[in-house]
């Protein structure tokens, strides 16, 4: 990743189920198959350390088979986790934080977009019941 870069993959529910069962694997056959040359920023509620992130990444890859601990070292190294809710400007200002900001520029990157999201989507019959879809 010595190259000037214009891109980085942000994922939102990064501390989920559908990020331990499908991304972090998904990541990882990327990565081996050296495919995937851009920083990785999860996003997600929950109050964890970039440490705490990157386990979670190792525990959900352990559980599809063996680690090439060479191969996820090299994922480990683009991974960044920042802690916010969907809908609180700030945790979009976190992604523009000195630390995330740091990192991308050591990465090459020079512009961050991001597209939109819908978290949550509700449905008259869910609401009538007291209940609601939700993303991420």
């Amino acid at each position: 990743m010595n190259r000037e870069r214009s891109d980085a993959l942000v994922f939102f529910g990064a501390t989920g189920d559908l990020a331990f069962k499908k991304i972090f694997p998904a990541l990882y056959a990327m990565t081996e198959a050296g495919q995937l040359d851009v920083p990785v920023i999860g996003v997600a509620r929950s109050e964890w350390t970039v440490e705490q992130f990157r386990a979670r990444a190792r525990e959900s890859i352990e559980r599809t088979g063996a680690v090439d601990e060479a191969t996820f070292a090299t994922l480990a190294a683009t991974l960044r986790y920042v802690q916010g809710e969907y809908e609180a400007p700030g945790t979009y200002a976190a992604l523009a934080s000195a630390p995330v900001i740091d990192h991308l520029r050591r990465l090459g990157v020079t512009a961050l977009e991001l597209l939109p999201i819908h978290g949550f989507v509700d449905e008259r019959r869910l609401v009538q019941h007291g209940l609601r879809n939700y993303w991420g």
